[in-house]
């Protein structure tokens, strides 16, 4: 009696959002096209292979104004991805549900950007950003081009503090008055996870002339929402208050 040997079959489950098919189609297609103002991708995996084929032209990418990635997996290094926004005049950045390496979204790499006035960061999974810090806040007032939108959201945390964020609205406020700006200053800031939060930086932005402020509680986290006639204004703190426990009427 024989007895037959089983084979062993080994499959491999690619992300469907970011299938290798997809990749190749758009890098065949994008070698033959010339890029315009906007450069979206939707489901793709930006590796170095992609990085090469997009910066393969002589400012090939100079007209791109506007650069949106949305469900994609983002494999470069912050090197790679300074150097591919370098070779664009960058205004608006759109991040939506990718996966990414957090350095990506850095001081290093925002400061870089001198025409930015959109920014979206929406994580497909919560991420703290650790290298993003003040540093950008003070890179943009001091330079007066402040971003006229600046979205950090779906868990994103960030190194940011208070008193940065005072500074920046204190500086786009004074400006605004000499200037009424053209569009509407939109600004959500995420979690600010940076430990040098300062009760009284957050008491002295609350009351400031001209702003209403709402601020809302629940257990992880204190919500602070303010907002002028062209400011809305949030951002969150982790609860300083300890969970009490629940007690039977």
């Amino acid at each position: 009696m024989t007895r037959d040997r089983g084979v062993k079959r080994t499959e491999r489950l690619e992300d469907p959002s970011c299938s290798t098919s997809a990749n190749k189609f758009v890098q065949e297609n994008l070698r033959s096209v010339e890029l315009d103002e906007k450069l979206s991708f939707d489901g793709l995996t930006i590796d170095d292979a992609f990085y090469k084929m997009l910066t393969m032209k002589k400012d090939g990418l100079r007209h791109v104004t506007t650069i949106s990635l949305s469900l994609c997996h983002i494999r470069l290094s912050w090197t790679q991805f300074t150097d591919l926004l370098a070779r664009m005049t960058v205004k608006h950045l759109y991040i939506d549900f990718c996966t990414f390496d957090p350095s990506l979204i850095s001081d290093k790499v925002l400061m870089s950007l001198p025409h930015l006035d959109t920014l979206q960061i929406q994580s497909r999974y919560p991420c703290f950003l650790n290298e993003l810090t003040d540093q950008t806040l003070i890179n943009w007032a001091t330079n007066s081009n402040v971003p006229r939108t600046i979205q950090l959201r779906n868990g994103c945390a960030s190194r940011i503090t208070v008193e940065g964020i005072k500074m920046m609205t204190m500086r786009s406020l004074q400006a605004t008055t000499s200037q009424p700006p053209s569009s509407k200053i939109d600004w959500d800031f995420g979690l600010l996870l940076d430990p040098a939060q300062s009760e009284a930086s957050l008491l002295s932005l609350l009351l400031c002339p001209g702003i209403e402020s709402k601020v809302t509680d629940d257990f992880r986290s204190r919500r602070i929402s303010m907002s002028r006639q062209n400011l809305a204004l949030q951002f969150s703190l982790p609860s300083p208050f300890p969970i009490e426990p629940i007690t039977a009427a």
